[in-house]
């Protein structure tokens, strides 16, 4: 038997609730309207259902239809019938909400550093917490991840602390570190930073944000704490330029470590301490318009780094 069927006698739910419509409007034509269907083809699945039950269920006039004694005792439980079937179904859509998206933008080594893991570790477990929010992770590079923010669409931004965004109403939190690198040709002698000499009028490429002033303040500062002065300090469109260009032997670099397939057999990472990095990756919000969901989200990866 089909699973929309009723019992033995094949009733349906379409025409349980064609049934109701009919009695309530005491009129085909009117019926048929609420239902989006043809007055013809409400005709039919009437007499389907009468035809099931065995008797009729309305008295035909010039003025529309009345229930029969039998249609009267059938509408009370036809009508019992959908006023569970609705509230049962408002109910499991309770437990089982709309997905909801929550959209994330990233920097474009996200998949390729290992300082962005704990981030994805708490994400992963908010994803696993809350099965009806789907996490969108976008991929930008640094000045179009600035604007991401600004112009709206995103719910949130992942972004370095050295990168300046002219948000003053938005809310912005440091969640972890993340470790600076000097990059060396895979050729280059240089093993270490004790030897600052060995850079001192070499070109640095460095990572390039909205603002040149600040990117040129920041790198200046980084290569006059390692004790040495380049011969100037150039912003490549991206770090893969960045990286290219550092094989090539033009010059040295200061970015995050890249992960990336061919990267380093190319080029050599030297980690830059900390304490002259200083720099960490943020989480960036505007607090008037955030989303329930991506709140949640926020304290999640605000308690990961409190704790």
């Amino acid at each position: 038997m089909p699973e929309d069927k009723l019992l033995e006698n094949d009733i349906t739910f379409q025409q349980i609730q064609s049934f109701l419509v009919i009695a309530k409007n005491k009129n085909l034509s009117k019926a048929a309207n609420e239902l989006y269907i043809s007055q013809p083809a409400l005709s039919k699945t009437l007499k389907r259902l009468e035809d099931s039950i065995g008797v009729p269920l309305f008295i035909r006039s010039n003025q529309g239809v009345t229930l029969t004694d039998a249609g009267k005792e059938l509408y009370l439980t036809f009508n019992s019938i959908y006023d569970n079937l609705e509230s049962t179904i408002r109910h499991i859509r309770t437990l089982t909400p709309e997905r909801k998206l929550l959209h994330i933008a990233v920097p474009h080594n996200y998949d390729h550093c290992e300082d962005y893991l704990p981030i994805k570790q708490v994400i992963n477990r908010y994803t696993s917490s809350y099965p009806n929010v789907q996490v969108i992770e976008s991929l930008f590079d640094l000045k179009p991840l600035c604007r991401s923010i600004e112009v709206g669409g995103v719910d949130m931004v992942l972004i370095p602390s050295f990168v300046q965004v002219d948000t003053p109403l938005f809310k912005r939190k440091h969640l972890s570190e993340i470790k600076l690198c000097m990059v060396v040709s895979s050729t280059s002698k240089v093993k270490d930073l004790k030897t600052p000499a060995a850079f001192e009028n070499e070109v640095v490429f460095a990572m390039s944000t909205t603002d040149r002033a600040s990117d040129m303040e920041f790198n200046s500062r980084i290569c006059s704490e390692i004790g040495f002065k380049p011969k100037k300090i150039d912003f490549p469109p991206n770090i893969q330029t960045t990286l290219h260009a550092v094989h090539s032997g033009l010059g040295v670099g200061i970015c995050w470590k890249y992960d990336y397939s061919g990267s380093e057999q190319n080029v050599r990472f030297i980690g830059i301490p900390a304490d002259i990095s200083r720099s960490y990756i943020d989480i960036v919000w505007n607090p008037s318009e955030v989303i329930p969901e991506a709140q949640q989200l926020i304290r999640m990866l605000s308690q990961r780094n409190d704790s």
